[in-house]
């Protein structure tokens, strides 16, 4: 091709470097275009399109690329990479790296959509096995990536039965150095000195360059091609989701999200035949493990809480202050005057209610001096912070921060309770009164509101409302409509009967572990309270999650017993109650295994079985073949079971000897005219919120046992109907003559 003219040749390359070969990426004619103009104007020939695209074809096309379209799309087509990241051995180099999952989660509770997580992975790269994962809504984080590498250096058997995953997970020890990008969590001060404390090297990439992290980036690209699978998921790009809206289609809750990774993981990933290995992942990480001495950390918990956030803090008299929170341990105070001395303090942000005081070798735990304050993370610390600062407070003490996380708290209730009756379609009336009256109020009526709501109600008359306990006072000033739902609502009130139960169960969870458990049986008549003594007990001791094993803790483990002696039912029930899958094939031997073996690893201190009685609906053989099931798991658990029921539970416990020898039994009778049955009275009084007080006498306490016949379900129902109907006469308190007989009659309704 005959060359272009020089004067014309100094157009096309101006015109190419400095519109052509730019992001603008003009098209072809439009580049001739702008040639021909200037060409035209000083009066050269104008060269064809044909010999300007044939000038363009001897360019340097990836130079070409990068100036239109970027490093990102020159550097994976052109860019020579010769070499790559080579291990010489399992754990010599793992490879950590986080990524947006390709899938939006539900609420567990409303299932309602609640955004996409983050997944932190961690890669060996001797072996590719993915050594563990961390699954969060929290964005990448040090917490985050301290929660991944522990996971990654734990013996995962006990964190896959918790899950229901009979696999195995050979993956485990602390590497010898770890390959991350650039983030700022990798650079975190409490990272490095944590990786040098456990003979860690740290290593970063060069900024800007995911080749050098080929390994993680592909162990990456194939988790989120499998949850593609899920409903829900945004698939890679827009072009692919096409009109699919991921929000609508989601299903999946976080816990479930992380149970498949961990599936596709160990039943898929490390099983399939690797291309550059030749080899399953699994199968080399087996074939090499020997060729190293795998360090393991002495305590796991240990390991997690040295790479956790710190803070340097000076110790005062009244203990370390941490985000305008005060701690204290009494082991604090023979570490008292030294000076300005400066201790290193973690902290977990998911739960400030602990943090862990470097002292020597070791850490001390230290919790708010005020025990009453409630467990918050530290992205509610700051909200509340923010929210004061907004409002104009400059000094900002800890007494402020925990009541402005509790009506924050409050209100967030309030708001889903209320989004839930609108979405229902049943508003309460408070709302659709506030929704007709959009007027603002007066200044004088809003003077009169900003008052405290405890000591006034309606027609402008005030009451403190001290015959009430200090709980019900503020629910005695709420709407008529809001106390009538509070009232009907299940509660709690301690009598002496009821204490005495919950003491026993408290002394029996913290009994020692031993060959033979001592065991407890609740029993009184249907309606007597069982059920609720021990749901309060089951509350007192809620599951938790334990973040250093990644398992789920039960202390109080509560299933209700099955229609009849029916071991495999059981089992079931049990699974269900501790949330763990059924087996594949659910035979007797299978569910006795698996409920063994999660039982176990959540750790419960106790088994309490309700409606024992149950029992007595099989057969003599039944019982007894269901009974020898319940020592058995006593025994195997070493843990105390509780058993609720009536008088027939006691006869079927009473058949096999050698179980009934290691019960006592509390009983629950029915209630008579007695000390304790007025003070059963008089806390219901008091806990009712009616804005007067009530007037129950003698005569009346006789009135409700023979009504009731003793019954403590039967004399709660009657207490709420006659406060229900208080608060709907306006009458607003329950007085002697409300229990005479024809009214109490109408309101309990005929017997069956």
């Amino acid at each position: 091709m005959r060359p272009l003219a020089p004067d014309v040749l100094a157009i096309v390359e101006m015109h190419f470097r400095e519109f052509y070969a730019t992001r603008r990426r003009p098209t072809l004619t439009r580049f001739w275009a702008e040639v021909a103009a200037d060409c035209r104007r000083q009066g050269f020939p104008v060269p064809s399109m044909r010999r300007l695209r044939r000038w363009l074809d001897r360019q340097d096309e990836a130079e070409l690329l990068r100036r239109r379209e970027g490093k990102g799309k020159s550097e994976p087509i052109f860019l020579a990479t010769p070499g790559s990241l080579e291990a010489t051995a399992p754990l010599a180099i793992v490879q950590m790296d986080h990524t947006k999952v390709d899938v939006t989660v539900v609420d567990p509770v409303t299932r309602l959509p609640i955004g996409r997580p983050t997944l932190t992975l961690a890669i060996d790269v001797a072996t590719r096995m993915a050594m563990g994962f961390h699954l969060s809504l929290d964005p990448p984080s040090l917490t985050v990536v301290a929660l991944c590498l522990t996971h990654a250096v734990m013996d995962k058997t006990s964190w896959l039965a918790a899950r229901g995953i009979e696999a195995e997970w050979p993956a485990r020890g602390v590497p010898h150095v770890i390959h991350v990008d650039n983030g700022a969590e990798f650079h975190a001060l409490a990272f490095e000195r944590a990786c040098a404390e456990h003979g860690v090297d740290l290593t970063y990439r060069p900024p800007g360059t995911p080749r050098f992290g080929g390994h993680i980036e592909r162990l990456i690209g194939t988790m989120m091609g499998a949850v593609h699978l899920i409903p829900g998921s945004h698939f890679s790009n827009i072009r692919a989701r096409g009109d699919l809206d991921p929000e609508r289609q989601a299903v999946i809750i976080l816990r479930e999200l992380e149970t498949y990774f961990a599936l596709e993981i160990v039943g898929a990933y490390q099983v399939r035949i690797h291309k550059a290995l030749g080899a399953p992942p699994a199968a080399v990480w087996r074939a090499r493990i020997d060729e190293v001495a795998v360090r393991m950390p002495n305590d796991v918990r240990r390991f997690l809480i040295d790479f956790l956030p710190a803070e340097r803090r000076v110790l005062q008299r009244d203990g370390l202050h941490l985000h305008h929170i005060r701690y204290w341990s009494d082991d604090l105070r023979w570490h008292m005057g030294r000076g300005p001395e400066k201790f290193t303090v973690k902290y977990d942000p998911r739960d400030l209610s602990v943090v862990f005081v470097r002292v020597g070798e070791g850490y001390l735990e230290a919790r708010p001096a005020d025990r009453t304050r409630p467990s918050i993370a530290l992205w509610e610390q700051r909200a509340a912070l923010r929210a004061l600062r907004e409002a104009g407070r400059r000094a900002v003490d800890e007494e402020l921060i925990f009541s402005t996380i509790l009506a924050q708290r409050a209100l967030v209730d309030e708001a889903v309770r209320t989004t839930k009756a609108m979405r229902r379609g049943v508003p309460d009336r408070r709302c659709r009164r506030q929704s007709r009256s959009r007027r603002p109020p007066s200044r004088a009526r809003r003077t009169r509101r900003s008052c405290c709501p405890i000591s006034r109600w309606r027609n402008g008359m005030t009451e403190d409302f001290e015959h009430l306990f200090a709980g019900s006072r503020p629910i005695a000033a709420l709407s008529s409509e809001e106390r009538l739902r509070r009232i009907r609502a299940d509660r709690w009130i301690n009598y002496p009967r009821a204490q005495q139960a919950l003491a026993a169960l408290e002394d029996l969870i913290s009994f020692p572990r031993r060959a033979r458990m001592p065991n407890l049986l609740i029993v009184g008549e249907s309606g007597m309270g069982k059920t609720m003594i021990v749901e309060k007990f089951a509350r007192d001791h809620p599951a938790y999650f334990d973040a250093v094993n990644g398992l789920k803790r039960m202390p109080v483990v509560l299933v209700q017993m099955v229609s009849g002696p029916d071991e495999a039912r059981f089992y079931k029930r049990l699974l269900a109650a501790i949330s763990a899958p059924e087996p594949s094939r659910p035979t007797l031997g299978a569910l006795e295994n698996v409920a063994l073996r999660v039982l176990e690893q959540a750790q419960p201190g106790m088994l309490v079985i309700d409606e024992a009685h149950s029992l007595r609906a099989g057969t003599v053989r039944e019982q007894a073949r269901f009974l020898n099931m319940l020592r058995y798991l006593g025994n195997e658990l070493r843990i105390p079971l509780v058993c609720v029921g009536t008088q027939q539970a006691r006869n079927s416990l009473r058949t096999d000897e050698q179980l009934v020898r290691r019960f006592e039994a509390i009983a629950l009778p029915p209630w008579r005219n007695d000390q304790d049955f007025a003070a059963l009275i008089g806390s219901l009084q008091r806990t009712l919120p009616l804005r007067r007080q009530s007037e129950i006498g003698e005569r009346a306490l006789k009135s409700i046992l023979e009504t009731t016949g003793g019954v403590t379900a039967a004399i709660f129902s009657l207490m709420t109907r006659l406060a229900v109907a208080a608060i709907v006469s306006g009458e607003e308190r329950i007085m002697g003559s409300d229990f005479e007989d024809a009214k109490t009659t109408s309101l309990l309704g005929e017997a069956v």
